[in-house]
């Protein structure tokens, strides 16, 4: 009788640990072309909420269904953001180089700042993006970008906190050591959290007006 609640617990972890470990292994897999990532973490995404809600979604069906849905759409979206991030991200990358060449250029200064700016705002888009998708699914590609920077102002703490969180497995592919960690935990565990510090936003764009 005592031991049924223990199993029952045993039997959670152990359900956790394996979805937390397969869509790893499939995120990491549709990393490799790396258009196809934002189509993936968005199919995972749509797994952990159901998972965090109590639904008992199938895991690799579930993960396919997802991941179908969509896919060229979401390809093309990801593939936008990319595009968008690494203009800002070597626009930043040449005011930082002239700056060191020339110290104390206003001009430069600016130019980094507002580039270095966007980059961010663009990671930021690119991440509340998957949430307004999974709530929206129909949404133009334009109110995306219109809402997921509402969204992004209106949680703007959270969003730095989601960000850290999602940049963090970077630094686990820098170290041979660290990289087992990353192909198996690395992304599933900062896309859990995200899931979890995204409820609030989500239930914003349902319309609802509960506290988390």
């Amino acid at each position: 009788m005592h031991d049924k609640p223990f199993l029952r617990t045993l039997n959670i972890i152990a359900d956790w640990i394996i979805r937390i470990v397969v869509l790893n292994v499939f995120m990491v897999v549709l990393t490799i072309p790396i258009v196809t990532f934002y189509a993936g973490y968005k199919a995972a995404y749509s797994l952990f909420v159901d998972y965090t809600e109590d639904k008992t979604t199938p895991l690799f069906r579930g993960f396919w269904e997802n991941l179908k849905k969509d896919f060229w759409r979401d390809v093309g979206v990801g593939a936008l953001f990319l595009i968008l991030l690494a203009v800002g991200v070597l626009g930043a990358y040449n005011y930082l180089r002239m700056l060191q060449n020339d110290e104390g250029n206003v001009m430069y200064t600016l130019g980094f700042l507002i580039t270095a700016g966007f980059s961010l705002l663009f990671i930021m888009t690119m991440i509340y993006s998957v949430t307004v998708l999974y709530i929206a699914p129909e949404i133009s590609l334009k109110n995306l970008f219109k809402v997921s920077l509402v969204v992004t102002g209106k949680y703007f703490f959270r969003s730095i906190v989601v960000i850290i969180i999602t940049i963090a497995p970077v630094f686990l592919m820098i170290s041979p050591m660290l990289m087992p960690i990353f192909v198996f935990v690395g992304l599933s565990v900062p896309l859990v959290l995200n899931v979890l510090l995204m409820r609030k936003p989500r239930r914003f764009l349902r319309g609802e007006n509960k506290s988390v």
